[in-house]
């Protein structure tokens, strides 16, 4: 097997473990979700994005920079976005935030 064949194959190995990551942590309507906000913009925390979103807040993390909030809207996860958050996903990632500890 040559040096590109390799590489191709890492490639391909790495990418199918980023679809797999994104799939399994999508966000769903009406579910709690862990929003993530940018942590080196500290002029918008996790708190004001979901509030301006329209969300409850569910519970706070070790993390100042993250939450679990949730809404029924099914809008609410286009206005995370649209509010700052970094990034959006479904509780599964919670247990890395050590949920709880802040709420």
């Amino acid at each position: 097997m040559s040096g590109a064949e390799r590489a191709f194959i890492g490639l391909f190995g790495v990418l199918a473990v980023i679809a797999v990551f994104a799939v399994g942590t999508l966000p769903r309507v009406g579910e709690e979700v862990v929003v993530f906000a940018r942590p080196w913009l500290a002029q918008t925390s996790a708190y004001e994005i979901v509030a301006g979103s329209g969300g409850d807040l569910v519970a706070g993390t070790n993390l100042g920079w993250a939450v679990i909030a949730r809404s029924e809207d099914a809008r609410f996860i286009s206005r995370l976005y649209l509010n700052g958050a970094l990034f959006v996903s479904n509780t599964s990632l919670a247990a890395f935030c050590a949920v709880g500890a802040e709420s």
